[in-house]
């Protein structure tokens, strides 16, 4: 009986099929497409340790300066108000200082000199004989021009007596830049302390549109900072009390921690003792030894 025999099959793999090539370049080619961050070296618990305390810092810092920023927006929107409204009384009332305080000193060295004139005139007349009559009249002339110049240049209050006989240090400016600043500060305060005031009519109006707007920022800001020293205070009296109570808490645990080990010495102590006793009871009270049947 002939058996049968089945014929297989296996395909031979061509040497020159290109699409084996194709597959084999494939397969050595490297993906456009990679995930760079996957080449670098794994993010260890450390850095992500670091990384949220960080994080939390930062947010600490935002959460601090979003409480202290509006307070000290207030505080120097203030002192920027103050120095611009001291910038305009400075500029509108230096001017007219300088010319009121040139034209009085002008005014008064005027009637001297003219008063020195009249004298010396006196004295080179024709005849050399000065009569009283005469005398007077150019006194009481010279005295009332001279009482007039006086007491308008005392309301100004832009001269004194070292003026007067030229022993001024400098100038000597009633409207400086500082008591500008001073007199801006005193006009929003509605304190209204010393003599300085504005002479002009730009210079009064705009005290009164600098006091309009002045004064309700100012109590705004008081209020602010009376808030702000109240929520302050507070903070500061939690923490004391927070670390008091801490405080307490650890002296507590201290002293528990010290009654626990001061029974557990004592315990073992006790047990111990317990112990030697039942060795020393548990040794025979008489020695017998076997003695020998001869």
């Amino acid at each position: 009986m002939a058996m049968r025999r089945d014929t297989v099959f296996l395909p031979v793999e061509d040497a020159f099929d290109l699409s084996s090539e194709d597959e084999l370049a494939n397969e050595d080619e490297i993906p456009m497409e990679m995930d760079l961050t996957a080449a670098g070296p794994p993010i260890s618990d450390d850095d992500t340790e670091f990384d949220n305390r960080l994080q939390g810092k930062q947010d600490r810092v935002v959460k601090l300066a979003r409480h202290i920023l509006p307070h000290i927006g207030l505080v120097v929107l203030l002192i920027i108000y103050l120095i611009v409204g001291a910038t305009i009384f400075h500029y509108f009332e230096l001017s007219h200082e300088m010319k009121t305080r040139e034209h009085e000193l002008n005014t008064i060295f005027g009637l001297r000199d003219t008063f020195h004139d009249n004298i010396w005139n006196l004295t080179r007349a024709g005849d050399n004989v000065i009569s009283r009559e005469s005398f007077n009249s150019i006194g009481q002339e010279y005295f009332e021009k001279l009482v007039t110049s006086m007491f308008t240049a005392y309301r100004n209050q832009f001269i004194n007596e070292r003026h007067l006989l030229n022993k001024t240090d400098g100038e000597e400016l009633l409207w400086t830049y500082s008591n500008s600043i001073f007199f801006a500060t005193t006009v929003i305060t509605t304190i209204g302390y010393g003599n300085l005031v504005p002479a002009t009519q730009l210079g009064r109006y705009a005290c009164i549109a600098f006091a309009l707007f002045g004064i309700p920022l100012l109590l705004v800001t008081i209020a602010d900072i009376g808030k702000f020293l109240s929520d302050f205070l507070s903070f500061l009296y939690r923490n004391f009390r927070a670390f008091k109570r801490k405080k307490c808490a650890v002296r507590r645990n201290a002293d528990k921690l010290r009654m626990t080990m001061h029974f557990l010495v004592y315990d073992a102590s006790i047990n111990g003792k317990e112990a030697i006793s039942e060795d020393f009871t548990s040794l025979p009270r008489t020695l017998q030894f076997p003695i020998p049947e001869k």
